[in-house]
């Protein structure tokens, strides 16, 4: 009887979790694993796999990004342009690869738990490689953590959780929108966390710029860091020529200057650099030259290293240098260069921004993916004495007044005032008066009583809209302040007619004039009935002031290259005094980085002339602009066209068969 072999069993078992650690992870690039399991949860592509042709920039940055020898990457791109959730697909796909920690730092605890809420969370549970390695606890998916059954995590940082960062280390880190953060300390630090992975370590920082030259960290950085800088280019369909999308080569049609015809009509283009072939790209040929550079760049250098270190296209992006397995890249997209960006809206936006700095300050930033540097001549006295105009009578409105504005600033025994003309469109100004008020009282009676003559008429403009500037100091001699005697003041007149202003003490982006009803001063004093106030954002005025003094004095000297309607004047008798005074400030750099208006002289009338700018502004209802055609139709009244009198049958007597009449 042949004996029953029993079978051996091994000296030891794995558990299923030990296997799932120990078996080799699959060699997957990041481009490929993001396009067969990350899918989009925000957006009209919600749903959907991630797909490359939308985006044809993100194959060399997840490239850059598996590269063994990369330690850091920076991108520098305008808002809504894919750049999140590329960084968020190179963070995953790695820790698909290889279970490591990871940061994603952001400007404060809000934004990291929404960013985890509304993304993060949802991209996992949306991706079954990824939800298949959550933890078995309940605390794998957290308001700001997401931990894997191997050990891997994504935690969330920001600034002000110091004592967060203290206590890990990270293999990478994605740096968030770093521009915006309130204290950029955090930037620095969180670096320092990943010392420990030396050789291994990842770090992204990706954000759009803001504000001016020295305030933001990430272009700083990039250009100190990067060892080589790159551009994405675009290849013509027409005639394949490789060329970098400038920003002079858009155009619209000749004298087309309206951003909402621009926009509407999608009336801008890109002209082909060839010159034998300058073919005017539209939109869509223009998503098919950036989606061309890509495919012609794989074609011409397969290994895009070696493209690198020669200087060549690296997957559709140009370096500007020649360099070998570099440890730090910086890449630049700019708006006309994505995709979903309409030439249309680059170019309404442009000229929508021109004359005023805050908005030229947005395009530089979202659009051409650059700080905004203002361009702050001395203008001076010397200089803008070409706008002191002999077609400009004291106390005479030009001929094509519209209306008259009176702005005043308060001093401490008198008040400085000015008034100003503006035409059809409001922002063309000419200074007509401007002088010294003794007291309150006769500040009313230039407001109420004093009449201006329009130039070639009998006409008598009067003011039609007055502002005063509420801010001052104690009365000599008075326990009353001189704001609060204003206030008094104000109470007692036509709030239709005058106002009062003040300075705004919190800014908000696109907000330049905000009205509100105070009931009661600083010191508790109540006000009866409350008592109307303009908050009004005076640096952005006076941005604008300066701007269209420097572009009115180029007009005058022909070296502007597009039309230019928002001049400003000065009345022949005006004097130097008055002209140092309107350029007693200028922009300078703060400690901080910022810039801001530091003045040099006595700058009242400067203070006046901002409040000629707030008052016709389209914020300042109702406004001038509104009411334009309504003042010259009352002051230009129609004649009367009398009605032709119809003939009276004498049998009826104009009564029909009806018993009705004519």
């Amino acid at each position: 009887m042949q004996a029953q072999t029993l079978p051996s069993r091994p000296p030891f078992e794995f558990l299923a979790g030990e296997v799932q650690i120990f078996r080799p992870r699959p060699v997957v690039s990041t481009f490929d694993w993001a396009r067969n399991n990350l899918r989009i949860v925000t957006g009209p592509y919600k749903g959907r796999l991630w797909q490359p042709d939308v985006l044809p920039y993100a194959p060399a940055v997840m490239v850059a990004w598996d590269a063994p020898w990369l330690r850091k990457l920076f991108f520098v791109a305008p808002s809504q342009s894919g750049k999140t959730t590329v960084f968020y697909a190179c963070a995953f796909a790695s820790l698909y690869r290889n279970p490591s920690p990871v940061a994603l730092v952001m400007p404060d605890q809000e934004a990291v738990e929404r960013a985890f809420e509304k993304k993060l969370v949802k991209h996992v549970e949306a991706s079954p490689a990824l939800r298949g390695r959550l933890g078995s606890s309940r605390y794998a998916l957290q308001k700001t953590e997401i931990r894997f059954r191997d050990g891997g995590f994504m935690q969330g940082l920001w600034a002000g959780s110091e004592s967060r960062i203290s206590s890990e280390s990270y293999e990478m880190l994605l740096v968030d929108e770093e521009d915006a953060y309130s204290d950029r300390i955090i930037v620095g630090t969180a670096e320092e966390r990943v010392t420990a992975y030396t050789h291994t370590h990842k770090i992204a920082r990706f954000s759009k710029i803001r504000g001016g030259e020295n305030e933001g960290t990430i272009d700083r950085d990039m250009r100190a860091q990067a060892q080589v800088l790159l551009h994405f280019e675009a290849v013509c369909p027409s005639c394949l020529t490789r060329q970098r999308m400038e920003f002079e080569r858009i155009r619209v049609p000749e004298g087309e200057r309206d951003p909402g015809r621009i926009l509407g009509e999608k009336l801008a283009w890109y002209e082909c650099a060839n010159e034998g072939c300058r073919w005017k790209w539209s939109d869509h040929v223009r998503n098919k030259a950036l989606a061309l550079a890509l495919e012609k760049s794989r074609q011409a250098y397969p290994d895009p290293w070696k493209a690198l270190a020669r200087g060549e296209p690296f997957l559709g992006w140009v370096p500007d240098r020649p360099v070998d397995r570099p440890t730090c890249v910086g890449f630049r997209l700019r708006s006309w260069e994505l995709p979903f960006v309409s030439l249309s809206k680059v170019m309404a936006d442009w000229f929508g921004a021109q004359g005023d700095p805050r908005k030229m300050q947005l395009w530089d930033n979202n659009h051409a993916a650059k700080p905004y540097k203002a361009v702050v001549q001395e203008t001076n006295e010397d200089r803008i004495k070409r706008l002191v105009s002999p077609d400009v009578e004291q106390l005479t409105a030009p001929a094509w007044t519209v209306a008259l504005t009176l702005s005043t600033d308060m001093q401490m025994r008198d008040l400085r005032y000015s008034v100003a003309a503006h035409g059809v469109n409001p922002d063309r100004l000419a200074i007509i008066d401007y002088g010294t008020a003794p007291d309150f009282e006769a500040l009313r009676r230039l407001v109420f009583e004093s009449s201006y003559r329009l130039q070639g008429t009998d006409t008598d403009l009067h003011i039609w809209r007055a502002a005063v500037d509420t801010g001052g100091t104690t009365h000599e001699g008075d326990d009353e302040s001189r704001t609060m005697q204003c206030y008094n003041w104000l109470l007692d007149q036509r709030h239709d007619v005058i106002t009062g202003t003040k300075g705004m003490s919190r800014k908000t982006p696109g907000v330049y004039i905000k009205p509100s009803l105070i009931e009661a001063t600083s010191s508790g004093k109540k006000l009866k009935h409350g008592l109307r106030l303009h908050h009004v954002d005076v640096d952005a005025f006076k941005a604008i002031w300066f701007d269209r003094l420097e572009q009115s004095v180029k007009r005058i000297e022909g070296a502007l290259t597009q039309p230019f309607e928002d001049v400003v004047e000065f009345h022949v008798e005006t004097d130097t005094a008055y002209l140092r005074e309107v350029t007693a400030e200028k922009l300078v750099a703060g400690k901080n980085g910022k810039q801001e208006w530091k003045r040099f002289r006595a700058n009242h009338w400067l203070d006046c002339a901002v409040l000629h700018l707030a008052m016709v502004h389209f914020q300042w209802a109702p406004s001038l602009r509104a009411l334009a055609s309504h003042i010259l139709a009352a002051r230009n009244p129609a004649p009367k066209v009398e009605r032709k009198k119809e003939a009276v049958n004498p049998y009826t007597g104009g009564v029909n068969v009806f018993g009705g009449g004519r």
